[in-house]
């Protein structure tokens, strides 16, 4: 994880998120794509604590909708809502074929209905944004 310019496409959208404040300052230094095809996803997970405590992602090709994961620690669940919902839950893309929308999303507006409606997905690509907080990490691998 040496680190790189970010080409000025995605620079521009990481500087927009900077300025929600998502990073204390800061503008993601990190962009991570991933293409997931009909009932492909990503295991439920934590990131590294070499991240800033917060994850932004764009989603292109369909909603993202969801409930929070049972938190990473055993123990008392933590107040609703929470603070901090990166260091409490884990999180994840789930492997499905459809999205439910439900009047529990949010921003049900924006995706064009104001009903209850079940999309099919075709494939879905995300960008996902952090700042790393040691600019110069090499992860490898030694052969012995």
């Amino acid at each position: 994880m040496l680190g790189e310019k970010l080409p000025n496409l995605l620079l521009k959208y990481c500087e927009r998120i900077a300025a929600l404040g998502a990073f204390a300052g800061k503008t993601a230094n990190r962009v991570l794509g991933n293409e997931y095809k009909p009932g492909e996803g990503i295991i439920p997970h934590e990131d590294w604590p070499l991240y800033h405590p917060t994850v932004t992602t764009i989603h292109l090709g369909f909603s993202i909708t969801g409930e929070p994961l049972p938190p990473v620690s055993a123990g008392a669940e933590p107040s609703h809502p929470p603070e901090n919902m990166y260091k409490l839950f884990l999180h994840c893309i789930q492997g499905t074929h459809h999205d439910s929308l439900t009047g529990r999303v949010a921003n049900l507006l924006a995706a064009g209905t104001l009903t209850v409606a079940t999309l099919t997905l075709s494939t879905r690509v995300t960008l996902t944004m952090r700042q790393l907080n040691t600019p110069n990490v090499l992860i490898t691998s030694v052969l012995l």
